[in-house]
């Protein structure tokens, strides 16, 4: 009997263990790889997902724009302005005299001209952003109706130079203060392109939300 169980071969049995084939190692390899590419696909996920929150985050004040009143608060003439009626991110109508700053510039889909507008202290802290062609010569004043969308302009942002040049070339500027901005012909319900964007972006953030959940878990 034991000479038996001393004939039988062990050799062959340790030469499994090496995995000469592979199996194991490829096996390790592969479960890393997955790993792998299930947090990259997570990163990756994050990423979409914060760059959509802040996009959506910057056109939150553009949709509650739209959704406003199509009939705007009409402020009155420029010359009795109440700087207590400027409320941000509304509709209204002023009319009054405004004085050409001689700007000219192209905002997305139209070239516009800035003005500001006469005969108050509040007229003062009002600049107008109205249709004007590049080429068109600085007219001194204009006197109209204008009516669109009063935005504070005065913290960063995109009139950062608007501001700062209004308020080195001309004496009327309110050095210190609120600097409104009233975007004449913006209207609300008028562009539609901005509640589109908006639920694209949310439709992106909530499929990427559920995605990194079913991922992680």
């Amino acid at each position: 009997m034991q000479s038996i169980m001393g004939s039988v071969d062990t050799h062959g049995l340790d030469q499994y263990d090496h995995d000469d084939l592979g199996f194991e190692t490829h096996a390790r390899s592969s479960r890393k790889l997955r790993k792998y590419r299930k947090y990259l696909s997570i990163i990756t996920l994050m990423v979409i997902t914060t760059t959509s929150s802040v996009l959506a985050y910057w056109l939150y004040e553009d949709l509650i724009y739209f959704f406003r009143s199509t009939t705007p608060t009409d402020l009155g003439n420029a010359e009795d302005l109440d700087r207590q009626n400027l409320e941000h991110n509304s509709h209204v109508r002023i009319e009054g005299i405004a004085r050409d700053m001689c700007i000219r510039a192209d905002r997305f889909w139209r070239s516009v001209k800035y003005l500001y507008l006469l005969g108050s202290r509040t007229g003062a802290r009002t600049i107008v952003e109205t249709p004007g062609n590049k080429d068109e010569p600085c007219l001194g004043a204009l006197e109209s109706i204008f009516e669109g969308r009063l935005t504070r302009i005065d913290q960063p942002g995109k009139y950062k130079h608007v501001v700062q040049y209004y308020r080195a070339q001309f004496a009327k500027a309110p050095v210190t203060g609120a600097i409104y901005m009233l975007e004449d012909g913006k209207r609300p319900r008028t562009y539609w392109k901005i509640p589109v964007l908006f639920l694209v972006l949310l439709a992106v953030w909530i499929v990427n939300i559920r995605t990194i959940w079913r991922l992680w878990n």
